[in-house]
């Protein structure tokens, strides 16, 4: 098990590497010598190992929300154009329509059922286990970092962003230096044992593959001064859409294979262990299949060293969820002029979260279903997929003679 950082003062539990409390009125330093290593200029929710999203803007990196290829953006037949509902056929063309974005409410209220199996299960696991560390991958990663610092106290101020690692090299390299640091600090601190919880969208699971062999590759490289010891549990949420490349069943053989070399499910080098779990997690993946909704959009090619992005501004401000079977609109709203569109989802999220009112217009059966489960927490399971792969830890006993 991880165990928290406890702050002297407020007594608030925190990541390993935090350096500063994160009580809603506390922020002292905790680190152990009561020095700021990584100083920051302004207000961050995240511990960023990329160029942060408000750096982005800062920089001028702002755009307003189109898919490369696609004319401008500019109403409810034009924003949103891979999340617009499907009405098999048929239009709406009424005046009222035209002030509004269009989000399929079988898509949307899926994807929000979703979010909070991953809350739920997410808080479930960290009580049990406490998550020293709580990692995301742009993109597909961000917006779950975003709902959890939203609606989940005991997320608030954990998560650490990294930069695709499909989306340059820098990424791997900035992971391979967080893992050393890691565990530095957990031995510094008399510890041996550290669990990650790691969030992210899949589809073809290329990011994932190089996360673990990334990995893999560091551990044999720490471990062979013998002068750091640790048993490193990855706790993997994995989130795949319904029309995915990704075979869990097949990825978790290739985890488990038999030579040693390609074996990533559990292994160890001297006093490192490192064992791998996963929970699969099946839904609309809104924010990896649209760069408007992610909020960003990938500039960089894989081969380059740096990993870049432009954040997207979102063209317009009134939506509307709308069934695509009755055409009915269910719920319309508005979001703050123009906002950044990594916060659409944590603004519409915010209205749901506050009692979101559902008119009383005619609704499909899914569309029923969907809506009771905000209301009474009814069994969701038809609609969102989750299930856990097998896990084949090695049970080491790391020997304590080797803390620092």
């Amino acid at each position: 098990m991880g165990s928290p950082v406890v702050c002297a003062v407020c007594g608030r539990e925190n990541g390993l590497l935090a350096e500063t409390c994160r009580g809603e009125i506390c922020g002292r330093t905790i680190t152990r010598d009561g020095e700021l290593h990584c100083p920051q200029d302004r207000y961050e929710p995240f511990a960023w190992e990329t160029k942060s999203v408000t750096q982005i803007i800062a920089d001028g990196e702002l755009k307003v929300g189109a898919q490369p290829g696609q004319r401008p953006l500019l109403n409810a037949d034009d924003v949103f154009n891979n999340l617009v509902a499907e009405f098999q056929g048929t239009v709406v063309n009424d005046e009222a329509s035209e002030k509004f974005s269009v989000l399929n409410a079988h898509d949307f209220l899926r994807y929000c059922l979703l979010l909070r199996t991953l809350k739920s299960q997410f808080e479930k696991d960290d009580l049990s286990i406490w998550f020293d560390d709580c990692l995301f991958l742009l993109r597909g990663g961000f917006n779950f970092a975003l709902y959890l610092n939203l609606d989940s106290p005991r997320f608030v101020c954990r998560g650490r962003i990294f930069g695709g690692l499909t989306h340059g090299r820098r990424p791997q390299v900035r992971l391979v230096a967080w893992l050393k640091r890691l565990i530095t600090e957990a031995n510094a601190r008399g510890r041996d044992e550290i669990d990650v919880f790691v969030a992210d969208e899949v589809n073809a699971g290329h990011s994932i593959r190089r996360f673990l062999h990334t990995i893999f590759s560091a551990v044999q490289d720490i471990a062979n001064d013998r002068s750091l010891a640790a048993c490193i549990r990855f706790h993997f949420f994995l989130i795949i859409n319904d029309c995915t490349k990704f075979d869990p069943t097949e990825f978790f053989k290739q985890l488990n294979s038999r030579k040693l070399k390609k074996r990533r499910i559990a292994y160890d080098k001297n006093y490192i262990l490192v064992s791998n779990d996963f929970r699969i997690l099946q839904g609309p993946l809104l924010t990896y299949d649209c760069d408007i909704y992610s909020g960003l959009r990938k500039s960089s090619e894989g081969g380059d060293y740096e990993e870049t992005y432009e954040a997207i501004r979102v063209p317009t401000r009134h939506f509307q969820i709308r069934c695509p079977d009755t055409l009915e609109c269910l719920y319309a709203y508005a979001i703050n002029e123009k906002s950044r569109a990594d916060l659409l989802i944590n603004e519409t999220l915010c209205n749901i979260g506050r009692g979101l009112y559902f008119s009383n217009r005619k609704k499909c059966q899914l569309c029923e279903e969907l809506i009771a489960g905000f209301d009474s927490g009814i069994d969701i399971r038809k609609h969102i997929d989750s299930y856990r792969l097998p896990v084949d830890a090695l049970k080491v006993q790391l020997p304590k003679s080797t803390l620092v």
